[in-house]
């Protein structure tokens, strides 16, 4: 078989656009890997129906926590998951109870929900949900929020609970 320059030049340029190709999906790919959503929800009848969801095992897409922090220089709490994923773009909705006990120092249990969006890809994925707690209308002061002890409840293993004291 005789091939002349002029064809290995036309086959190597083939061979480069789809090597770029192939790059740029799996880059997009990773990207939207990465992409999820917070929701936080401060609501009596939401905490509730999430309550009555876990005791029914209806609760959310599964999800692992795998630790709580927080920084109380800056007020933010970060709740580090993994789940799988990576197809779709997952959300997450943190609900808290509309009223946080007057006690001190104050003790609250939010339910983490996890909506992977019917998302089949089997890649485990790790993300970093950071909760501004100054701008979460909390009616607590600066100090009672640094003081705070809060227990993470996972929405699709109520048996997953984090304790953090913030």
């Amino acid at each position: 078989m005789k091939v002349n320059k002029k064809g290995n030049l036309i086959m190597v340029l083939i061979l480069t656009g789809i090597m770029f190709q192939c790059q740029k999906s799996s880059n997009e790919l990773k990207a939207a890997s990465e992409e999820f959503d917070l929701k936080l929800t401060r609501s009596a009848q939401a905490y509730i129906n999430a309550q009555e969801q876990l005791t029914k095992n209806e609760g959310s897409d599964p999800f692992v926590i795998n630790s709580v922090s927080v920084n109380d220089n800056e007020l933010k709490m970060f709740i580090e998951v993994s789940y799988s994923g990576g197809c779709e773009k997952h959300q997450f909705n943190l609900i808290w109870p509309e009223v946080i006990p007057t006690a001190y120092p104050p003790k609250v249990s939010v339910i983490l929900n996890h909506n992977a969006n019917g998302d089949t890809c089997e890649a485990w994925l790790t993300n970093t949900l950071v909760i501004d707690l100054k701008d979460d209308a909390l009616w607590l002061s600066n100090q009672e929020i640094r003081d705070m002890i809060v227990t993470v409840i996972n929405g699709s293993n109520p048996d997953e609970k984090v304790q953090q004291g913030l």
